[in-house]
Order: structure tokens, then C-alpha cells, then sequence
């Protein structure tokens, strides 16, 4: 796996951030941004600690924290949206909270239909496009 430099990493980046803005202001219409608000600290959260714990040497990474959650809130959202809205709880055992905070945003159906009917194709596509060694 290559990283992406120069031109292609900014163009990744809008990208990223363009999905993750467009999955906010889904979230905002539908009546569930505090669970969207959940989910971005959690990721923000788990970022900032794999950051920090980082073994020595290793360089720190270029790509800045608010274009990781929305690396992350796309992907989570991405494997939300495959996932299905009926998945049975026993299959979130052992997942990430960030993952199973965009499974509950997505189990409510309003925001579920909304998302995939503007936005999904473009959501699941990116999330496959781009590979969180390749940013940063």
C-alpha cells in the first residue's frame, strides 16, 4: 500500500470531509445529532489515544485528527449501512463503539433511507476507495 502525497492526499481529504459534512447535516434533519456528536467524540477520542501511544521513533502521522473522524465517520457509516438494519445485537459483541454508534444512527430507519438514498453509494465507495495507511 502506497501513501498518498501532494495533490491526491488534499483531494482525499476534501473528499472525506465533504461525506462526513453531508452525513452531519443527515443526521442534523433527522433529529439525531447528538448521537452523530457521540460518535465524532468517540472517534476524536480513540485517534488522539492511538496518537499518543504511539511507540517511540515511529513518526507522527501528517494527516491532522479532524480528517481521521472523517475517515472514520464515513467507514463506520459505510459498514453500518452494509450491515443491514435488522442485525441481530449478538453480533456486536467484541465491535468497536465508534462502529456500534453508527450502527444504532443507522438502525433508525428515517436517517438509514436518507443516507442511502442521497448519499450511500458515495458513502460505501470511499469508505472502499481510501485506506487509513494510505493518509496518513
Amino acid at each position: 500500500m502506497t501513501t498518498l502525497t501532494g495533490r491526491a492526499w488534499a483531494l482525499a481529504r476534501a473528499e472525506l470531509a465533504k461525506l462526513a459534512h453531508q452525513i452531519r447535516e443527515a443526521c442534523e434533519h433527522e433529529g439525531q445529532l447528538a448521537g452523530f456528536v457521540r460518535l465524532q467524540d468517540t472517534i476524536r477520542e480513540r485517534e488522539k489515544a492511538h496518537r499518543r501511544f504511539a511507540p517511540a521513533g515511529v513518526p507522527r502521522p501528517r494527516l491532522p485528527v479532524s480528517s481521521a473522524v472523517d475517515f472514520f465517520v464515513v467507514r463506520t457509516f459505510a459498514h453500518a449501512l452494509a450491515a443491514g438494519p435488522s442485525e441481530p445485537v449478538g453480533m456486536l459483541a467484541g465491535m468497536r463503539d465508534d462502529y456500534i454508534r453508527a450502527r444504532v444512527l443507522c438502525a433508525y430507519e428515517p436517517l438509514r433511507s436518507r443516507i442511502e438514498r442521497t448519499i450511500g453509494a458515495s458513502v460505501r465507495a470511499v469508505a472502499e476507495k481510501y485506506d487509513y495507511a494510505e493518509l496518513v
